[in-house]
């Protein structure tokens, strides 16, 4: 592995993306643009049509890499083809910025969470709503899917974090203890059995199925969390 650095302009970036293969990066500016990139040379490959000019604040990549959902500062997703470059959906069903966007891994769902306090899951073959769910804190600011797709985790800095289980709603877990550590970044690791989750004051490990603490890591202000493949580095 190598390290890159590549100019981007004199724009500033809102949102950040990598496909699961590492071949494309997605960035979304200021003046509404989303750009695509080489994960390779960093070099554009191409702009995605925003006739709008709305403020994309997250941004995610399907687990094939053929597909780019972004969530804007209007409450609305859009859904780009990319190898049509074309945007096949618009919704808005948020009422306010969509600040996290997760696909599950089967690519079946894939979830928008935002300052609204509300998380929709929708299906992406009808692309209709299948789940609209209230997290026990305020403003949603991460969201992830556990490894089978079963879960849904969210996270933001009201009181902490919320793990659905999709097949037995309205079943709810809140982890607990999370309300003073303003939470921004979470990640299941790849056996499902642990989600970790970044802060203002350090890194955590929660069991995933009772939300009881595991293991409290580095202190320090964290933004982002990820696991490798193996389960064995955070």
């Amino acid at each position: 592995a190598s390290d890159r650095s590549h100019p981007i302009g004199d724009q500033y970036p809102d949102s950040l993306g990598i496909s699961p293969d590492g071949a494309h990066c997605a960035i979304g500016f200021a003046n509404g643009a989303i750009q695509i990139h080489s994960g390779e040379t960093g070099q554009l490959e191409f702009s995605l049509l925003n006739e709008s000019h709305l403020r994309f604040y997250s941004v995610a990549f399907s687990p094939n890499g053929t597909r780019l959902a972004a969530g804007s500062d209007r409450g609305s997703v859009s859904l780009w083809n990319l190898k049509t470059q074309a945007r096949e959906h618009s919704f808005s069903d948020h009422h306010d910025t969509v600040q996290a966007i997760a696909w599950s891994n089967d690519g079946a769902l894939f979830a928008t969470g935002g300052n609204d306090q509300k998380v929709h899951v929708r299906e992406t073959t009808g692309m209709r709503i299948v789940r609209t769910l209230i997290p026990e804190h305020s403003a949603v600011n991460s969201l992830a899917f556990s490894p089978d797709s079963t879960r849904l985790a969210s996270a933001g800095h009201g009181s902490g974090i919320s793990v659905w289980n999709l097949s037995e709603l309205p079943n709810q877990v809140v982890v607990a203890n999370a309300s003073s550590l303003r939470p921004d970044g979470l990640a299941f690791s790849p056996d499902g059995a642990y989600l970790a989750f970044a802060s203002q004051t350090d890194l955590r490990l929660e069991d995933a199925a009772t939300g009881q603490t595991a293991v409290v890591l580095n202190a320090g202000n964290y933004r982002s969390v990820a696991f490798d493949p193996l389960s064995r580095v955070l």
